[in-house]
């Protein structure tokens, strides 16, 4: 199993970059899905993440710590045989990382992220972090329990 390692400058997960050719995650191994490019996304169920394209690149990842969702949908990753819970370690210029699991708390990526945009819905509550040419949105179920994480890059940025 591949560690995921997410870089909090760049917004790169290992060493998929923003708008990375959808052939870069050739060495990730099969995907889990069929027909990725005609379905916009590479799922890796083994680690719970789904890689989104856009026009044959790389425009963002869902992360999965459940195979269902906040709102009680089935993931990507969920619906492929061998799901994984998605574990991420989210890593600063300065080397300080997290580990981000199912049992990360909204308080533990606020004290780490400091102060988000929240939407708190009946069901759940998402936090949104806004980077440069990037954004990160952490969703958590009506328990308080993480969900997902998406990661999506500026469809304007630079390739």
């Amino acid at each position: 199993m591949r560690s995921l390692t997410l870089d909090l400058e760049t917004g790169a997960i290992g060493r998929i970059r923003p708008h990375a050719p959808w052939t870069d995650l050739a060495d990730w191994g099969r995907p889990g899905n069929r027909r990725p490019v005609a379905h916009k996304r590479v799922v890796y169920p083994e680690m719970g993440i789904a890689f989104l394209l856009r026009e044959e690149r790389v425009s963002g990842a869902d992360l999965h710590f459940q195979a269902v969702d906040a709102l009680g949908m089935m993931s990507a990753p969920g619906e492929c045989e061998g799901f994984v819970p998605a574990q991420l370690r989210m890593v600063a210029a300065s080397g300080a990382g997290m580990l981000v699991t199912v049992a990360t708390t909204p308080d533990e990526i606020r004290a780490r992220l400091g102060k988000a945009w929240e939407d708190k819905g009946a069901q759940y509550l998402g936090l949104a972090y806004e980077r440069r040419g990037w954004e990160l949105e952490f969703e958590f179920d009506a328990d308080g329990v993480l969900s997902s994480a998406q990661l999506s890059y500026d469809k304007d940025g630079a390739r």
